[in-house]
């Protein structure tokens, strides 16, 4: 039979020892992050910027401490803010700063805003005593500082870290914005700011055109437009004809000038400068009446999420013209060694008129005498005759075109219709010899007038 030995106060004592010098198992220091955005994504997402905005986005970080020494916490971006084609937002892009009187202990740094770089930046350092915290970080960004325009992603590392001991915590934060920029646009005549002036006739080189530019498209497919928003009219209210003016641009495009939306380019180039040029026909300017005829051209620039209205005033000055032409014969109103036998001589001179005026007008034939000889022997008048031929344009049809006896003096040779229409017609006169007729050389002079009728 075993008997319990019994437990002296030394065995006691030496058990209650072991226990006192014994380290609890369950105690050990730690450092957790946590990083939340406000906004309740799990992003510092700024979304889509346009011109002139200023964005804070704000995140809450907090730290907890279970080791009781001091710590700090810092942040850099790991990833560059870069879009599709690689290109990096400029370092003033974003900036960061501690939302003073955030938190509850220890020290904010950051309180003027600063570049987000690379680099660590300090945060924060809490209490010596390493307590439990919180504050918050505000990011800012403006689409002024933004360049290039476009969309961008980053990431951002944030570390908590113990000053004396090895303990730390990391968080990373993904932060992206999306900057459309705002269209920069100019339409420019090239008279004037906002002209096109066209001259007929031109004394020198004009270079008449469009320019238009734009520079900021990050919409994709931008269409480019030009409507007639009035046909040109000179001071009597008549409209210039569709065929006066020529269109093309520099992009290799014809087309007609009339009053429709005609799409000139469509591009997803983020810039662009072409032009829209302008000449005259110089046929159908011809029958144009005189004037300065205006209109007003406008121009539209269409994208996704954007339109642009631009006018520019369209003019087209035509000086007066009222011409008078003549093709004399190469030997001029003579006639040479006249037998009273030779067949009958011809002489034709060619009469052009050239008018924009629209008024009808008269062509005065002026004969000083008729032909005669170096005796000074007179033709009888039925012997020397005329007759007027048109060849473009229309005259008044009283006007015969059979051959009829040449008159002495100032007489009228053509009428123009009433809206006085350019014209062009060949005069003939012609010498019959006679039997009786004195032989000789004749001839006479004869001068040729435009007026209004």
């Amino acid at each position: 039979m075993n008997r319990q030995r019994p437990l002296t106060l030394l065995t006691i004592l030496t058990s209650l020892s072991v226990c006192v010098f014994l380290p609890p198992t369950n105690s050990f220091a730690s450092l957790n992050l946590s990083v939340t955005p406000i906004s309740g994504s799990n992003s510092v997402s700024f979304g889509r910027i346009n011109s002139h905005q200023d964005i804070n986005k704000e995140v809450r970080i907090r730290i907890t401490s279970t080791g009781g020494e001091q710590y700090q916490v810092f942040q850099r971006l790991t990833e560059p803010l870069a879009n599709s084609q690689g290109q990096t937002l400029a370092a003033e892009a974003i900036k960061v700063y501690s939302l003073s009187g955030s938190n509850s202990s220890g020290t904010l740094y950051l309180q003027n805003p600063e570049q987000l770089n690379s680099t660590e930046q300090l945060i924060y350092s809490s209490s010596p005593a390493g307590d439990t915290d919180s504050f918050t970080v505000v990011y800012n960004t403006s689409a002024d500082r933004v360049s290039p325009s476009g969309s961008f992603m980053g990431r951002l590392l944030y570390t908590v870290r113990s000053v004396t001991a090895g303990s730390r915590d990391e968080a990373f934060l993904t932060i992206d914005l999306d900057v459309t920029g705002e269209l920069v646009a100019t339409v420019e005549g090239s008279n004037f700011h906002d002209k096109v002036r066209l001259r007929y006739p031109s004394k020198e080189v004009d270079k008449n055109y469009v320019q238009i530019s734009f520079e900021g498209n990050m919409q994709g497919i931008l269409n480019v437009y030009q409507d007639i928003e009035s046909l040109p009219q000179n001071e009597t209210a008549e409209v210039l004809g569709r065929d006066v003016v020529q269109c093309s641009t520099s992009e290799g495009m014809n087309f007609a000038f009339e009053p429709k939306k005609v799409l000139l380019l469509d591009s997803d180039a983020s810039d662009k400068k072409f032009f829209v040029n302008f000449t005259l026909n110089q046929e159908k300017v011809e029958e144009q009446h005189a004037g300065i005829y205006k209109g007003r051209l406008k121009y539209t620039l269409e994208g996704q999420n954007t339109t642009k209205d631009f006018w520019i005033d369209f003019e087209v000055e035509i000086e007066p013209i009222f011409n008078l032409n003549i093709k004399f014969p190469p030997e001029g109103m003579s006639f040479q060694n006249v037998l009273p036998e030779t067949p009958p001589q011809l002489r034709e001179a060619t009469v052009n008129v050239k008018t924009n005026l629209g008024k009808p007008y008269v062509v005065m034939q002026n004969v000083s005498s008729l032909l005669t000889n170096e005796k000074g022997v007179e033709i009888t008048k039925e012997y020397f005759t005329q007759r007027v031929e048109l060849l473009q344009g229309q005259g008044v049809d009283s006007l015969s075109n059979e051959f009829v006896p040449v008159k002495s003096g100032e007489t009228p040779l053509f009428l123009s219709n009433g809206r006085g229409d350019s014209a062009e017609f060949k005069v003939a006169y012609r010498l019959t010899s006679f039997p009786q007729m004195n032989a000789g050389n004749y001839s006479t002079s004869i001068v040729y007038s435009l007026g209004e009728k």
